[in-house]
C-alpha cells in the first residue's frame, strides 16, 4: 500500500536496533479552499472536487484570535461528498482560522489554513 517499515539490527558493541515507518501521501492532496462570501455571523467556503485518493474534507476551526487551527484536522468536522461549507454562529467583526484537510478515512492531509474575518 502506502506504508515502508525498515528496520535494523543495533551497531557493533550495542543492543537493540531501530525501526522506522515511512507512509506515502503524496496521493492525498489538500484542497484548494477559497472564500465565496461572508456575513456577520457567517463564513462561506468552496474548493474543488479533485482531491487525490481522498474523498472526504474534514476542516478544523480555531477559536477567534490567534490559535490555530488543529494540525491534521484533529477533531474537525468531515464533509463528504460536499464541496462547499457555510460556518456559522460567529461573532461578527471577528478573526477566525480554519484548517481544511482530506482524508481517507484513516489519515489526513496537512491541511490548507485560511484566516478570514466577518463582516463587523
Amino acid at each position: 500500500g502506502d506504508m515502508l517499515a525498515a528496520g535494523a539490527d543495533g551497531c557493533p558493541g550495542t543492543t537493540g536496533g531501530y525501526f522506522a515507518l515511512f507512509q506515502n501521501r503524496s496521493r492525498m492532496h489538500d484542497p484548494d479552499v477559497r472564500v465565496t462570501g461572508k456575513t456577520q455571523t457567517a463564513i462561506n467556503f468552496a474548493w474543488g472536487s479533485n482531491l487525490g485518493s481522498a474523498s472526504t474534507v474534514k476542516v478544523a476551526v480555531a477559536v477567534s484570535g490567534s490559535a490555530s487551527p488543529a494540525a491534521r484536522c484533529e477533531g474537525g468536522t468531515l464533509l463528504a461528498g460536499l464541496t462547499t461549507y457555510s460556518y456559522t454562529g460567529l461573532s461578527g467583526g471577528n478573526k477566525y482560522g480554519f484548517r481544511f484537510c482530506t482524508t481517507d478515512g484513516t489519515d489526513a492531509s496537512l491541511g490548507t489554513t485560511l484566516w478570514e474575518e466577518t463582516l463587523p
